[in-house]
């Protein structure tokens, strides 16, 4: 026997807050109310049994006073009922008083009152329920909280049948338990209390039709889950009396004159419980009825466009669920099929094309492949007359794993529909982001070479008498278009870049005298969204020539780098610029240096595409001329080198290959110009760790006196100036356009990838001036020479 008073000994066990309200409410089998069903004698009542049991239980000065008021009114039932204003008045005034110890008592006097007097005591309900409440609002007392649940669950077992008659004002007065203002566990406990009552009523239809047209923005949580509690059963499952209230509630739908909107949240909450509730086998029940009622309201004849939308939801929302795995997706993709003719609403077709693209998406699903190709094929010969429809419902799939299945069937129907330019704007944009629906930034901010595009992503067959797809691209595109619709002509240079086919000298001519039209209206003032147009334009023509056989002039030289004079830190003339150097025939040293000089800033530039593409410019430029150097190749293949803490010792391995030593043959004064450029541009990285290491690359070429000495120091003191320009009025990256408001929004999508390279990459302007402030130091006595220059420019950085 252990000792008493052993730590063994001791069962108390501390509980939370939320453990100790977490009790079950069962008004069935709770003893405290029905260990005796009748008083002792006829003249007792259970009021009084319970008024002197506190008087045992509680010695405060609170309930003695309150014991002393009640006692002379309900010595008998007879009493009790003459007297019961007298005592809803004194209980009213000790439930209102804060700090009393006689809540509990109070609460459970009201049980035992609402027990005895029933009908009589209904009306005083009201008056009740406003100080219950408040007992279970920021209240600790879990006593009191659990003694006030019990309360109202005792009120609903003996009053059910004059709440049912009164229902309207007794929801409007119980309503406020179920508003979204309340805490979770007092929705649940009033949800199952309000759903006892429509488990007891005989006129379900009435009751829950009266429900739905109560439901508003603060209701509508609350009364899904009420209604969930309605149906709910036990292992899973519904209980007897669920499917009739499921089907009554949808057939209830129709005759609701209140917003649907709301209405539909509340059965998307009441869908989504079920769902959780029951089993893969017992959540069948749900698409059968909606399936039923589906089917009811085309034999009906009834033109209720809400209640469809309401039924297609919450089918969505099975689909949804666990990825289709309850859910029969192949007879859904069934029903769908079968009804599409009948809703031809725009609201509905959105519904049914967001649905479906579920239900092909769905992993869990058993749809073969050949049920999903003919559905998509049907669909598009339902709609062929508005092709809007099925671009709508290919949308929806460019993300799904399987788009290769469809994309013939996509093709062939874009294809039949597309006549030209100026009406397959909708095709055209479809198509660009088809080709760049994976990773449109990746693809958009980088260089646009041959190998990374792929012609066939975009494969045309060619259909009796009609002319190729490309050629009708072809003869879209003109200057007008350009000029009015700059996302549409960008669009189609992009479709052009993927499709496959073999360029004849006429397509090409065509494009090439288009390019040149407009390249002979540039001036500083083009928009960005004209520039992006024309780029493409040009980079298109050079792709096409290059993979074409056919013989045809390059673009002008001499245009083509007044463009980039024009705009020489555009990434998009860039771009267009890289594809040009690349694949156009040699050019002389004279221009290429000319080149170089124009474009030889965007080296030291804080954006990482501008520097990739400069320097892929200059490295093909210098791989046609005849000076034997790959300092630009080691600059480029550092440069693309993504730093970091794995792979920044990398990058410095290239870095230090452009290290300056005087013992060789010294480059041209440009080549060490743009290498000194570059490597000043790193300090821009947000990577602490090279810029030490490139300080001491550039050391090389500052550190000391020599034959360049001079030159370089002008490119440092340029750049120096530009930067303290810079950080004491600095100027946004990008400025909105104006135009953009008669842009598509497809192409806006597209054009903000650029606009977001620029906006969310923020350049540390003010620490690239201190390291090359910190740079100066390590070569103090070349810097000392030339102090005349430098005290203006460290007087502005001191301050």
């Amino acid at each position: 026997m252990p000792k008493k008073g052993k730590k063994g000994d001791n069962t108390f066990r501390f509980q939370s807050f939320s453990e100790q309200i977490n009790v079950s409410i069962d008004v069935h089998r709770n003893a405290r109310l029905t260990s005796k069903e009748i008083p002792e004698n006829d003249k007792d009542t259970f009021f009084r049994e319970s008024l002197e049991k506190w008087a045992e239980l509680n010695c405060s000065i609170d309930y003695t006073k309150l014991y002393r008021k009640l006692k002379p009114l309900s010595r008998s039932f007879n009493q009790l009922v003459y007297h019961k204003d007298q005592v809803v008045e004194i209980l009213k005034e000790y439930l209102s008083k804060d700090e009393s110890l006689a809540h509990e008592a109070c609460v459970e006097l009201l049980a035992h009152m609402s027990k005895d007097l029933l009908d009589e005591f209904y009306p005083f309900f009201d008056q009740f329920f406003p100080l219950l409440v408040k007992f279970l609002g920021n209240n600790q007392n879990t006593k009191l909280i659990e003694s006030t649940f019990i309360c109202f669950a005792y009120i609903f077992k003996f009053l059910w049948k004059w709440m049912l008659k009164d229902l309207k004002n007794f929801f409007k007065t119980f309503s406020l338990l179920v508003s979204a203002s309340q805490k979770h566990h007092i929705q649940v406990f009033a949800s199952e209390a309000f759903a006892f009552l429509i488990r007891k009523s005989k006129d379900k239809p009435k009751v829950i039709k009266f429900l739905l047209e109560q439901i508003d923005c603060t209701l509508n949580e609350g009364v899904g889950h009420l209604l969930f509690q309605s149906v709910k059963g036990i292992k899973s499952q519904l209980n007897l009396a669920g499917e009739e209230v499921l089907m009554v509630i949808l057939d209830t739908l129709y005759l609701v004159n209140n917003e649907k909107e709301e209405v539909m949240k509340a059965l998307r909450v009441l869908w989504i419980s079920i769902l959780r509730h029951c089993s893969k086998e017992n959540a069948n029940i749900l698409s059968k009825i909606l399936y039923n009622s589906i089917e009811n309201y085309f034999k009906s004849n009834k033109d209720d466009l809400e209640t469809m939308q309401c039924f297609l939801l919450l089918l969505t929302e099975i689909v949804d669920f666990k990825n289709g795995d309850y859910i029969d997706t192949q007879h859904c993709l069934q029903v769908i099929t079968y009804h599409l003719k009948k809703l031809n609403d725009d609201d509905i077709q959105e519904l049914i094309q967001s649905l479906s693209a579920k239900l092909i998406k769905t992993i869990n699903g058993n749809l073969t492949d050949d049920d999903i190709v003919n559905f998509i094929n049907d669909y598009a010969n339902l709609f062929s007359k508005d092709t809007r429809k099925p671009l709508q419902l290919y949308r929806q799939l460019l993300n799904w794993y399987k788009i290769d299945l469809i994309k013939p069937s996509m093709l062939s129907f874009i294809s039949k529909h597309f006549k030209n330019v100026d009406k397959g704007g909708d095709f055209l944009e479809f198509l660009v982001e088809f080709v760049y629906n994976v990773d449109p930034r990746g693809k958009l901010c980088r260089p646009i070479e041959q190998q990374t595009i792929n012609e066939s992503i975009l494969d045309f067959e060619r259909r009796k008498r009609e002319k190729h797809f490309h050629s009708r691209v072809i003869e879209g595109l003109n200057i007008e278009l350009w000029s009015d619709n700059p996302g549409f002509f960008w669009c189609s240079s992009v479709v052009l870049m993927h499709t496959r086919f073999e360029p004849t000298k006429k397509d090409l001519c065509d494009i090439s005298e288009l390019a040149k039209e407009i390249l002979d209206k540039l001036d500083e003032s083009l928009s960005t969204h004209h520039l992006l147009a024309l780029c493409y334009l040009v980079a298109c023509f050079q792709l096409m020539k290059a993979k074409s056989e056919a013989v045809c002039e390059d673009l002008p030289l001499k245009k083509m780098t007044e463009l980039v004079r024009l705009h020489p830190s555009s990434e998009h003339c860039l771009q267009a610029f890289d594809v040009y150097v690349s694949t156009s025939s040699e050019c002389s040293s004279e221009e290429s240096s000319t080149i170089m000089n124009i474009l030889k800033e965007n080296l030291n530039s804080p954006f990482k595409l501008n520097r990739i593409l400069t320097l892929r410019i200059f490295d093909s430029l210098q791989a046609k001329s005849t000076i034997e150097s790959d300092v630009f190749k080691n600059c480029l293949v550092a440069e693309e080198i993504e730093v970091t803490l794995n792979t920044y010792r990398d990058r410095m391995m290239h870095l230090q290959k452009l290290t300056f030593r005087q013992d060789t043959t010294l480059p041209p004064d440009q080549i060490m110009e743009c290498v000194l450029r570059y490597l000043i541009g790193n300090f821009y990285l947000n990577f602490s760790l090279v810029w030490e290491p490139t300080t001491k690359v550039i050391l090389s070429y500052m550190g000391e006196e020599h034959d360049k000495t001079n030159y370089l120091w002008t490119v440092w003191m340029e750049i120096l100036n530009n930067i303290t320009g810079f950080c004491e009025n600095p100027k946004p990256p990008f400025t909105k356009d104006d135009e953009e408001r008669n842009l598509s929004e497809t192409y806006l999508t597209f054009y903000n990838v650029f606009r977001i390279e620029k906006t969310e990459y923020r350049p540390d302007y003010q620490n690239f001036r201190y390291l090359m402030w910190k740079a100066m130091s390590d070569f103090a006595s070349v810097v000392e020479r030339r102090s005349r220059f430098v005290m203006p420019l460290f007087f502005q950085f001191v301050e």
